[in-house]
């Protein structure tokens, strides 16, 4: 299910009253995705853990799960969710 409201940035996207579910921002409009289930979350889950297992005592950065919007561009708005995704520390943010 696509929702026509336009999204232009990330602040209104913040701001907007999105509807329960897994939703990405694809050229400015929220799509509603589906969640991956059976073999894939297992092997999502595996990289997860060895990247988690790697990353933290290390203190690289951090490990993003599923549920975790990456931007990737912003005119227009593109909002994707990973199975996964890594953050170097120098990346984040100091609070």
């Amino acid at each position: 299910m696509t929702i026509t409201t336009r999204i232009m940035t990330v602040e209104e996207l913040e701001q907007a009253h999105v509807p329960d579910g897994l939703w990405e921002v694809i050229d400015g409009e929220l799509v509603e995705v589906t969640g991956a289930g059976g073999e894939h979350t297992t092997v999502a889950l595996t990289i997860i853990l060895r990247l988690g297992n790697f990353v933290t005592p290390r203190r690289l950065g951090t490990v993003l799960l599923p549920d975790s919007g990456i931007v990737l561009g912003e005119a227009p708005l593109v909002m994707r969710l990973p199975d996964t995704g890594f953050i170097r520390a120098d990346r984040l943010p100091l609070d």
